[in-house]
């Protein structure tokens, strides 16, 4: 029963995986919006919509795999090191990209620990956060009561409301509350964790829960729309992570699978699938070096958003892909050589 829960949890990291590619793809279009149609805008802009709710569930997947484990010290040490020793090493593989091929100059590597040289490697410096406090959360919720887990599960979403609403109109919030308000992506990891093992428990069908994710991104999409066209220029303020309707889109999707029957796959699919889901991973992480390519190769607003962003979207997809795999054999290759 647990493989076939696993499966469900393996499609969805791969279907996310994408998702974030086509963010990239959809986003370098809807920032071109002053010289591409308005269909075009509005094409990539539901595409980049929709797709937001992919890093929220990158988030859920590893908290719920993760936060009902027994605490190991050692093994959780091992898993802050795994996501470190990539962080760095692709850290100077972009240091040296954007210096050698998007001639963006010196890159000072003491700049690392303010801001990532990419800007898709903040993930990897919320999850060094997280993997290093992660023995306190599983011990917190494991032994919290039912009741308790309700608590947090209310406070934190409201909180993310409340948050995203003072954020929008220019307040800042000085004193954050700890846990539960202080970060939206740590609240996204837990709740990941409270909706698989509570699935079961929470009386929300999956087509109320598609529903209220459909409406959800509708608001989203619709309020960054209004905004673009009234200001002539893209509004990124509602695609924030922070956002509590993205986040309630992707709770809402994510709850919706885990009542789901187990996915019935051939067994090449799975293979597929499972494939795909190992390589997640490198392929979040490399996509953007295929990207850079065509920004720099390509001018790619000469293609439509309607054909360009699933077309190019495939192409950096298949070819990270790719590269994820040659990646993986050399690693095998090097490995046997030295024994």
């Amino acid at each position: 029963m647990r493989q076939e829960k696993d499966t469900n949890i393996e499609l969805l990291r791969v279907i996310s995986c994408m998702m974030v590619i086509f963010i990239h793809v959809a986003n370098y279009y809807c920032r071109s919006m002053e010289e591409i149609s308005v269909g075009s805008y509005v094409f990539a802009t539901i595409i980049n919509g929709i797709c937001r709710i992919s890093v929220p569930m990158f988030f859920m997947i590893s908290g719920s795999l993760l936060v009902g484990r027994d605490v190991d010290i050692k093994r959780n040490f091992n898993r802050v090191i795994m996501i470190l020793k990539p962080l760095v090493i692709w850290s100077l593989i972009y240091a040296v990209w954007n210096y050698s091929y998007r001639e963006r100059g010196y890159y000072d590597l003491k700049d690392m620990f303010a801001e990532p040289v990419k800007r898709h490697l903040w993930f990897l410096y919320v999850l060094v956060g997280i993997y290093l406090t992660l023995p306190f959360w599983q011990k917190l919720f494991q032994g919290m009561s039912d009741e308790l887990v309700r608590y947090f599960s209310i406070l934190y979403i409201v909180l993310l409301g409340i948050n995203f609403f003072l954020a929008c109109m220019d307040m800042e919030v000085r004193y954050q509350i700890p846990l539960v308000g202080s970060s939206c992506h740590l609240g996204y990891f837990i709740m990941g964790y409270v909706i698989r093992r509570y699935r079961k428990e929470i009386k929300m069908r999956r087509l109320w829960a598609a529903l209220v994710a459909i409406f959800s991104m509708t608001i989203v999409i619709g309020a960054t729309l209004s905004y673009s066209f009234n200001d002539g220029a893209h509004c990124e303020d509602f695609f924030e992570y922070r956002n509590v309707l993205i986040g309630i889109a992707a709770m809402a999707i994510f709850l919706a699978t885990m009542r789901s029957k187990p996915c019935q796959l051939t067994d090449t699919m799975r293979c597929w699938v499972e494939l795909v889901a190992k390589h997640a991973f490198t392929i979040y992480l490399a996509h953007v070096l295929f990207l850079d390519i065509l920004k720099e190769e390509i001018d790619m607003c000469q293609f439509s958003a309607f054909i360009g962003v699933p077309m190019f979207g495939l192409m950096i997809f298949m070819a990270t892909f790719l590269f994820a795999g040659l990646v993986e054999l050399t690693k095998k290759h090097f490995l046997n050589y030295a024994k």
